[in-house]
């Protein structure tokens, strides 16, 4: 997948919107904002929150200019004009064996703005990078030195995140009806 700004394996600009237990294996590049599930994520007014909840990322992500990660690039939560709404990684993961930018790389998320929803997430190191967030923070979040190292209670600290979202956040929008389960590779989703 290749543009310009906001480029993203799976969607370009992620505004207001859930997205749900989806993967992406292609290469993702362009100048900016670039990200392997979303090239960039904010929420919207009125309980619009923009969540990317139990996806991964198996695509090497590249920015040319600013922002790359991957899952998304830049997370956005406006705490001034939409004090009800929330921007959120929950429960997601990234192998992509290389992600560039010239500032603000993570290899979950780029950049975060005004939110601390990034938990129960993981992510294998890539060549010189080792923070889940470029700039900003998360909780619960691990850079593996590789998928064999991740066990069964990563897994599970995962699905908690999956939990935590459903009995807390997931009433105005979509509820998550999955759960990690772990296999010889990546975690995998079931029903």
């Amino acid at each position: 997948v290749t543009g310009t700004e906001e480029v993203g394996g799976l969607v370009g600009f992620q505004y207001g919107s859930t997205i749900l237990h989806c993967v992406n294996a292609a290469e993702v590049s362009g100048t900016g904002k670039v990200g392997g599930i979303a090239g960039y994520t904010r929420d919207y007014e009125n309980y619009r929150n923009a969540y990317i909840i139990a996806c991964g990322n198996a695509g090497d992500v590249t920015a040319s200019g600013t922002f790359a990660g991957g899952i998304t690039s830049q997370l956005w939560r406006d705490n001034s004009s939409h004090p009800n709404s929330e921007a959120g990684v929950i429960a997601c993961w990234s192998t992509a064996e290389s992600l560039s930018a010239a500032a603000n790389k993570g290899l979950l998320v780029g950049k975060t703005t005004n939110t601390d929803l990034i938990y129960g997430s993981w992510a294998v190191k890539t060549s010189g990078l080792s923070k889940v967030v470029g700039t900003g923070s998360s909780t619960a979040c691990y850079a593996f030195d590789s998928v064999s190292a991740i066990t069964p209670a990563d897994v599970e600290a995962m699905n908690a995140a999956i939990a935590d979202y459903n009995s807390t956040r997931a009433g105005h929008q979509s509820y998550c009806p999955y759960t990690w389960v772990l296999t010889a590779g990546v975690p995998e989703l079931v029903k």
